[in-house]
């Protein structure tokens, strides 16, 4: 009990120093968690260039902003907090950015290969559109799984939800996604 107690003065200490101005402070802050909040961006993102990058944006927007951090909690869960948030928010980006290229290619041919393709980056496009229309945390858990290959139990402990909610959340999801898109798609008869 005393260990924690001294644990959180320790960290009310660094974050008082940090507020105003102190380098060793932040220096000591970014080296104990640097490691540690790469792990969990390349947990997300999948790139540890990126992740690398997210983590000191994340220490850079601290320090910028120092005289009015306010973390909640501990630093260590404020700041795995702020690195996943920035590592989904750069996800997103990435598949914003993907969706507006597919969009906005234009060289198809005029021959029935061409017509095909044109069909495939209609289909795309469409569910591209449908997956932004889930619900936020749908669509984050969905694209965590199908885009970036997470599995369910890699999903829960990243969200820190349970499992059986993710796995409720992909059956939203695809049932969502089935009904949206079943104007795309061919009708088989039965």
């Amino acid at each position: 009990m005393n260990e924690k107690k001294y644990h959180d003065n320790e960290e009310a200490g660094l974050v008082d120093a940090v507020k105003h101005g102190d380098k060793d402070a932040f220096a000591r802050l970014y080296r104990r968690y640097f490691s540690e909040l790469c792990d969990i961006s390349f947990y997300v993102t999948r790139d540890k260039e990126v992740a690398k990058e997210l983590v000191q944006d994340t220490f850079l927007v601290i320090w910028e902003k120092r005289k009015d951090w306010q973390p909640k909690g501990s630093i260590r869960s404020y700041l795995f907090r702020a690195v996943k948030n920035r590592s989904l928010d750069y996800l997103k980006h990435v598949r914003v950015e993907r969706g507006w290229k597919k969009m906005h290619q234009r060289d198809i041919t005029e021959s029935d290969a061409g017509e095909e393709a044109m069909s495939q980056k209609e289909l795309a496009a469409a569910i591209d559109r449908s997956v932004d229309e889930l619900p936020e945390k749908c669509r984050i858990i969905f694209i965590m799984n199908r885009n970036q290959g997470f599995t369910y139990g890699e999903i829960a402990e990243i969200q820190g939800i349970s499992q059986k909610t993710v796995e409720t959340q992909i059956g939203r999801a695809l049932k969502k996604l089935r009904e949206s898109l079943s104007r795309h798609l061919p009708h088989h008869p039965v």
